[in-house]
């Protein structure tokens, strides 16, 4: 199905390869979700008018394509779902859980420890400041906090879902949660691995929470819905640019209300200029998104 190229040292970009087109449908396959033909003999579909008819390839779109990895393991019709944005007021709340994770300085080697810093123009809340630009530029109210919750690691999610929900209470407009995070990828070596989106910017992957430990979040299938309807988008110019949706059995803090993803940007093995570069053109798509729906204010 795919094709894993080495781009340099540690370097890993996919390409998908096309797939047959097929009914929509959503089922659990040991790990996987899967929209259009099954790679099993069993096949379960859940068929819904609301979304677009698509077939997933992996880390990314061929034709509109998308790929979801599904850990939580479980059966629902999935709703097209794009936030309305509309009125007054900041509408998208940008977060941090892990505010310190950062990247490889730029032409340096790699060390893992250089991947977490305390200063905000090294670490994830330099990547969430080019978000929120984009979004600002285009008309788009954000709230960017720059609040350091990962000080106590264990407790991070914790930390962060004090700020959601304080911010939340404060603007009630705000329909997008956007928590903005990096990620550790090892290559076959078990060395740290780059994801490469285009020849300048990182990857990027959505990850959805759901109630698969049993804790409340009944709009989840909503949060899965949005975050295909904006990696559709992104494929649309950059067919490589994210990898697989991942559903993931955590909660994540998504319950607080529909329109809630982490969004990883690039791994710790990218240099920050790749990140910026891959928040760009992901904020960006948002923007056209939310255009294309008619929910810009």
């Amino acid at each position: 199905m795919t094709a894993l190229l080495l781009l340099g040292a540690g370097l890993l970009f996919w390409r998908p390869q096309p797939l047959e087109r097929g009914p929509l449908f959503l089922g659990a396959d040991g790990g996987q979700w899967l929209f259009g033909k099954a790679d099993t003999a069993e096949e379960k579909p859940f068929v819904t008018e609301d979304f677009p008819v698509s077939v997933f390839t992996l880390a990314g779109f061929s034709q509109g394509q998308v790929k979801v990895n599904d850990h939580a393991q479980v059966n629902t019709r999935v709703p097209s779902y794009v936030p309305p944005v509309i009125g007054q007021g900041p509408q998208v709340l940008i977060v941090h859980t892990h505010t310190t994770e950062s990247y490889a300085n730029d032409g340096s080697r790699f060390l893992a420890a250089a991947a977490f810093s305390q200063k905000g123009e090294q670490n994830m809340v330099a990547v969430g400041d080019v978000f929120e630009q984009v979004l600002t530029r285009a008309g788009i109210g954000v709230v960017h906090s720059h609040r350091i919750h990962d000080a106590d690691y264990r407790h991070a999610y914790e930390a962060s879902l004090e700020t959601v929900e304080y911010f939340l209470e404060k603007y009630p407009s705000i329909r997008v949660v956007l928590d903005i995070h990096r990620d550790s990828v090892e290559d076959a070596q078990g060395q740290q691995a780059a994801l490469m989106g285009t020849q300048e910017a990182a990857q990027i992957m959505f990850v959805v929470g759901t109630d698969g430990y049993g804790k409340e979040h009944p709009q989840w299938t909503l949060n899965l819905g949005f975050a295909y309807a904006w990696q559709e988008k992104l494929g649309e110019e950059y067919p490589t640019l994210c990898r697989p949706i991942h559903v993931s059995k955590n909660r994540y803090n998504q319950h607080v209300r529909a329109g809630a993803l982490i969004v990883e940007v690039g791994t710790e093995a990218n240099t920050q200029s790749q990140a910026v570069n891959a928040a760009r053109l992901a904020a960006q798509g948002l923007v056209q998104l939310l255009a294309q729906e008619g929910t810009q204010p």
